[in-house]
């Protein structure tokens, strides 16, 4: 795979997003297929978690991370994989953001970010979790939530909170992928955590 994957996304998921969006299928399964695009660029966790190894070549895996953080246009990581990245390849918080367009960053039930070298800061929180069932999946859903959001046009923060709405019905099920909602429900939940005015940027793409 190319170093630069995390480009990807700009070819491969948001033209599928385009093709499926124009569907009238539900937004489960919109969601669905958005997160089977997602494993496509899920790599970097792997190769972060490769790092901890102790039979891993340290230098090899070193300029690999490397490879595939710089240039990349959005890089998603969670806290742990950041401190990680910080610690094997030698750079610095700051480096690391330098070289890339946008680093969002997933702070478990405190939430997410997404910042940027040109100062863009944007922080949101989690909606409330009716149970904390399963967190398998929740990373993947995050970010396909947040893709789905920038196929749709909308702001860096509308992504985010997408994200975690669909990362919160994840964890509230056994499984990755066995959440059940109609758009109602989902647009209702969203209002309830974001607000009148985010529910209805969003409920524009769901109805």
């Amino acid at each position: 795979m190319d170093g630069k994957f995390l480009d990807v996304y700009n070819e491969v998921i948001l033209d599928n997003f385009n093709a499926v969006l124009k569907q009238n299928f539900m937004f489960q399964t919109q969601l669905k297929f958005a997160e089977e695009k997602v494993k496509e660029v899920g790599e970097l966790e792997k190769k972060l978690a490769a790092l901890t190894s102790e039979n891993s070549d340290a230098n090899i895996l070193r300029e690999e991370i490397k490879t595939l953080i710089d240039g990349a246009a959005y890089l998603f990581m969670n806290e742990y994989e950041l401190a990680l990245a910080i610690q094997k390849t030698g750079w610095s918080d700051a480096e690391i953001l330098s070289r890339v367009k946008y680093r969002v960053v997933t702070q478990g039930s405190k939430g997410a970010r997404i910042e940027s070298k040109g100062g863009e800061l944007i922080k949101i929180l989690c909606p409330k979790e009716k149970a904390k069932i399963d967190p398998t999946g929740v990373g993947d859903s995050f970010r396909s939530g947040f893709i789905a959001g920038l196929a749709w046009g909308l702001s860096h923060e509308r992504c985010l909170q997408l994200g975690a709405m669909i990362a919160t019905y994840v964890i509230e099920t056994k499984g990755t992928q066995e959440y059940r909602f109609t758009s109602e429900q989902f647009i209702e939940r969203f209002k309830s955590a974001y607000g009148d005015a985010a529910s209805s940027e969003i409920s524009a793409h769901l109805n």
